[in-house]
């Protein structure tokens, strides 16, 4: 089997973009965030965030169709869509490592153009983020996750 059948596969809503990660990505982060910039760009209370290692994820179709947006000056946080349909596609990142710049990339699982794949443990929340910010109440959720306030 080609190692890019193996990889996992995810679409925009309208499927003009198409992009895979990879089978064997490992994730560096990962969780739910509450933040208001998330929930206004994601129009929902909360999102399931994932971030891998730039060089496992790949756009198959559609780069053209792609968007950044960023809110930080220095260009190291930027949000992608889908200019067609919106889909948030994918976040990049820059982060220090080892004494130089690591890109990550920020993925959603939910995108996954399979159910299985959208649920594979590898994807599984480590934390809530910006709990402080969040509009629901916490206490309702008991998924025995640390709250980071910020």
């Amino acid at each position: 089997m080609d190692e890019t059948q193996q990889d996992f596969k995810a679409r925009c809503y309208c499927g003009d973009v198409r992009w895979r990660v990879a089978r064997q990505a490992e994730v560096v982060f990962s969780g739910y965030c509450h933040c208001d910039d998330c929930r206004r760009s994601h129009a929902t209370s909360l999102y399931q965030y994932v971030y891998v290692d730039a060089k496992d994820f790949h756009v198959e179709r559609g780069q053209e169709q792609i968007r950044a947006f960023t809110t930080v000056k220095d260009g190291s946080f930027k949000r992608h869509f889908c200019q067609r349909c919106g889909t948030r596609v994918y976040n990049t990142l820059q982060v220090p490592h080892n004494g130089h710049q690591m890109e990550l990339r920020g993925i959603f699982p939910s995108l996954m153009e399979s159910i299985q794949d959208a649920k594979d443990p590898r994807w599984t929340p480590r934390k809530h983020t910006c709990a402080k910010e969040s509009i629901l109440d916490l206490n309702t959720i008991h998924d025995g996750l640390p709250r980071e306030l910020t």
